[in-house]
């Protein structure tokens, strides 16, 4: 499993003075270490943690909160509310589209969408793309992974 944190590179808006990925990163490296004294070391009994920079797996996650769903729109009435005015109304449609559609087989959308780029096709949003383009990149490795789900794939 590979989870990535976006830290901005420049200053960004902020909640009372506190970046909110710099917090979570930190708290999630804390809790890890203080669980786990080989912290970053390979372990057969465990998760091998890896946190690094991932504008893709933002862009992943903030599609939930753009298709509009409650859950999402009660944490991030604001980030929404500066956020989805900007995109044309046909992407908005087809995020909200993708949502429901996602709704069956695949469970979740973004979780579902970060497991499958999870492969490392996640550093930018042009990755991403790239990676739309030619899925078999993608399938490979989902498919060896305890998560494939033939069903979802399709």
């Amino acid at each position: 499993m590979s989870i990535a944190f976006n830290t901005p590179r420049r200053a960004t808006a902020s909640h009372n003075g506190m970046k909110r990925r710099h917090f979570l990163a930190a708290g999630l490296a804390t809790a890890a270490a203080s669980v786990s004294p080989a912290f970053g070391r390979a372990s057969s009994l465990g998760t091998r943690w890896k946190v690094r920079l991932s504008e893709g797996f933002d862009a992943i996650c903030f599609l939930g909160p753009l298709a509009g769903g409650e859950l999402y729109t009660r944490y991030y009435g604001s980030e929404i509310a500066a956020f989805r005015p900007r995109l044309p109304a046909s992407v908005a449609a087809d995020i909200g589209a993708l949502w429901e559609e996602a709704a069956g087989p695949a469970g979740l959308f973004g979780p579902f969408l970060a497991v499958i780029f999870s492969s490392g096709h996640d550093a930018t949003i042009n990755a991403l793309i790239a990676a739309l383009e030619r899925p078999e990149i993608l399938r490979a490795p989902y498919a060896a992974s305890r998560n494939w789900d033939a069903s979802a794939w399709s």
